[in-house]
């Protein structure tokens, strides 16, 4: 992400949570209970695995393999600070694969999995009804990941993992059926990028007659979830 538009979505998000606390609320609390639990289901709309990124060439630096879009899982925890002003906390739940043959027929399997902990600010907007609620907000995350990575039958597994911290953007949309039950529409921009290190437990191995060697010195990839995230969710309320 372009520093510029860190900066941007740093005062923004600043700007939020100092004015917006002051303003008086501009539509009665859909429902007159504090807490939630939300459970999410996400579609990412783009993931990619840089296979080297600590190398002084920039090309290797920036290869990378594009998986795709996935889905992810994750549960919410909402608290009303004052009327119009949630806190949030979510863990959420990653996961993406491809499955590909070299030249020679032996399958390779390269993908990740991924853990991220976000801590979020909420603020309904104006134009909000009874029944339906517009919010926006932001945050920050911490994220932590592994690589999984197969050649034939020769698995590589992971030796160190290293946390790293972002921000996110949050806008979306409540409706409640009922006091107690609401379902949610929402987009998240955010950009995680987490290094990982794996190692094979062996050089050489013969895979379909033909030997591959592999490095025994840990193997440096960063994950990078680089698309939006459009999520739905169901949430109770007490």
């Amino acid at each position: 992400m372009p520093v510029r538009l860190h900066i941007l979505i740093i005062q923004c998000a600043w700007s939020l949570f100092v004015l917006v606390p002051f303003l008086p609320a501009q539509t009665p609390e859909p429902s007159p209970y504090g807490n939630a639990l939300v459970g999410h289901f996400n579609f990412v709309s783009a993931s990619r695995l840089f296979l080297d990124p600590f190398s002084g060439n920039p090309v290797r630096q920036n290869q990378s393999i594009e998986l795709g879009w996935n889905f992810s899982y994750g549960v919410e925890y909402l608290y009303r600070l004052q009327p119009g002003v949630q806190i949030a906390v979510a863990g959420e739940y990653a996961s993406n694969s491809i499955l590909s043959k070299d030249p020679f027929g032996t399958g390779i399997e390269d993908g990740f999995e991924l853990v991220l902990v976000e801590l979020s600010g909420l603020f309904t907007l104006p134009f909000s009804s009874e029944d339906f609620r517009f919010y926006l907000g932001g945050g920050i995350g911490g994220y932590l990941g592994w690589r999984n990575y197969a050649v034939g039958n020769t698995v590589s597994h992971s030796v160190n993992r290293e946390p790293s911290v972002g921000i996110h953007v949050i806008t979306g949309l409540a409706y409640y059926p009922t006091s107690r039950v609401s379902i949610h529409l929402e987009f998240r921009f955010r950009d995680p990028q987490v290094t990982a290190y794996n190692e094979f437990d062996t050089d050489a191995k013969s895979i379909n007659g033909r030997t591959y060697y592999f490095s025994t010195t840990p193997l440096a990839s960063r994950i990078n979830l680089n698309g939006n995230v459009y999520s739905l969710g169901v949430g109770f309320h007490f």
